[in-house]
């Protein structure tokens, strides 16, 4: 079962740091969604990137109500920069 999501900080060159509730940090590339999804394109705008938060209850990180990403996407395509330590 993949966690639920705690917290969503923008960091360089479109990644997002995204830390599960279970302790888990990731790693995760915005850059294939801007280039391969339509909706996304308003994220190239680094002010509208850094607008990122998390949304239903941790489910997912979302822009605004049309762009969003699901948690499960971010835990397996996140590159893990800390484990759970249990």
């Amino acid at each position: 079962m993949v966690p639920r999501i705690k917290r969503v900080i923008p960091i360089s060159d479109f990644h997002l740091e995204i830390e599960f509730i279970d302790g888990t940090s990731k790693k995760f590339d915005v850059h294939p969604y801007i280039h391969d999804f339509e909706a996304f394109r308003p994220v190239k705008n680094i002010e509208f990137f850094n607008t990122v938060r998390v949304i239903d209850s941790g489910f997912a990180v979302a822009w605004n109500e049309e762009i969003d990403i699901d948690r499960y996407d971010i835990w397996e395509l996140g590159t893990t920069l800390t484990s759970n330590p249990v």
